[in-house]
């Protein structure tokens, strides 16, 4: 029997991850994927990996620069892709997606950045500059370039971090969606679809 075809997440941080890709695992492994994530090992993620039937491979990874501790961190991710050679990986936050997505331009393993904010906002001077360079690198880098919303793939081409046209934005942007039993309406409320034009107000999710 063929082997299922593999993806792997990528995030610097546990909490970031566990917010992120929340459900989504278990709705690919129906669909015939393994899925694995690498990530720092914090805030109780092996066990959010265990239930939703993701494979965890921590990595040292932090949010704050550092030198040494982010060349191990890169060689500890260029070892991993290594050695597993997932079909598609998926990067999800800056430095982990950098990091990422420069070892599979290296070892040609496709990769997609999807964009979540960037971290260059609230920077000034030569921070903000620096941080510039190294969003736009890690989008050059990316095989694909994924924005949450439309208004980040606005930002990301009026500031010319990425060429115009080249930003998906999956059907009207979210970061992960929500799930109908999060945003259900309140009792006594219903929704109706599509939406009319009365003025009165409608709930909202």
């Amino acid at each position: 029997m063929a082997a299922r075809p593999l993806v792997l997440y990528g995030m610097t941080s546990g909490v970031s991850a566990q917010g992120f890709i929340r459900g989504q695992a278990p709705f690919l492994r129906e669909r015939g994927w393994d899925v694995a994530l690498t990530c720092s090992d914090e805030a109780d993620v092996a066990r959010f990996a265990a239930g939703d039937g993701i494979v965890f491979h921590p990595v040292p990874l932090e949010r704050n620069p550092s030198v040494l501790r982010d060349l191990g961190a890169a060689w500890s991710l260029f070892g991993l892709l290594r050695r597993l050679r997932p079909d598609v990986t998926l990067w999800g936050s800056p430095k982990a997606s950098l990091l990422g997505v420069a070892a599979c331009r290296v070892l040609r393993v496709p990769s997609v950045y999807v964009v979540h904010g960037l971290r260059l906002e609230g920077a000034s001077g030569l921070a903000r500059r620096v941080l510039t360079l190294l969003e736009a690198a890690t989008c050059r880098l990316a095989d694909v370039v994924v924005a949450d919303g439309f208004e980040l793939r606005r930002i990301l081409e009026d500031r010319r971090i990425v060429r115009r046209g080249r930003v998906v934005v999956l059907a009207d942007g979210s970061c992960n969606g929500v799930g109908p039993e999060v945003a259900a309406p309140a009792t006594g409320t219903s929704w109706a679809w599509p939406p009319t034009t009365s003025s009165s107000p409608s709930p909202v999710a």
